[in-house]
């Protein structure tokens, strides 16, 4: 009998505490909370600091990049083009999709799932950096490069980085995906004078974005 009681009231201790907090669940409770409050409240104090120098991407509404200027003969035989930087607009709906795929896969694999940055691939960047023992991989996304195409220069400094990465964060949040990816693919430098995939895929190949191949993107 008294071994009976004592097992019931073994079964009543269980049942009224199910679930025991031990101080290495404390810790490690507390370390998981610390490593997501620490990040954001840094982040927040950046920004509130650089704030104030940030471009303000609404301009960008009224943004109209230089474009090719076309000379044409009264029967219609284009006679010259005049560029300070060889543009041709198009829309991310025009351009191939074999060239978005392979952009988004050399460039920036996370495009549509990040924020502006990508803190998974600063950590590689990181660790790779330190494995190299020198600068053997970037981490900016493709709107942090647009970031800095539109508002800053290449110059190495560690609050030109900041700023390029706060203003990556203020265009997530104002434009969709898309609207980035076709001010992208206008805005960035492609070789040989050409600003833009359309004037690329003239320029090397004799055709519109829209037709490129596999091999060409």
């Amino acid at each position: 009998m008294t071994e009976l009681r004592k097992h019931i009231g073994d079964i009543v201790v269980s049942v009224h505490h199910p679930f025991r907090l031990t101080n290495g669940l404390l810790i490690g409770l507390l370390g998981f909370i610390s490593g997501l409050l620490i990040p954001a409240i840094v982040l927040f104090i950046v920004y509130t600091l650089y704030s104030p120098e940030l471009p303000d991407p609404e301009i960008l509404e009224e943004y109209r990049p230089p474009l090719v200027s076309k000379m044409y003969s009264s029967d219609g035989v284009l006679l010259a083009e005049f560029a300070g930087e060889k543009r041709i607009w198009v829309s991310v709906d025009d351009v191939s999709p074999c060239f978005i795929k392979a952009l988004i896969s050399t460039e920036d694999r996370r495009f549509f799932k990040h924020w502006g940055i990508d803190p998974w691939r600063i950590l590689g960047a990181i660790v790779a950096n330190f494995r190299a023992g020198r600068r053997a991989q970037g981490a900016s996304t493709i709107t942090q490069q647009l970031a800095r195409n539109l508002f800053f220069t290449r110059e190495k400094i560690i609050t030109r980085k900041i700023k390029e990465a706060l203003t990556a964060i203020r265009l997530e949040n104002k434009y969709s995906k898309n609207e980035i990816l076709e001010l992208y693919i206008n805005q960035t430098y492609m070789g040989k004078g050409c600003y833009g995939v359309q004037s690329a895929a003239k320029s090397f190949f004799g055709k519109d974005a829209s037709e490129l191949g596999p091999e060409e993107a």
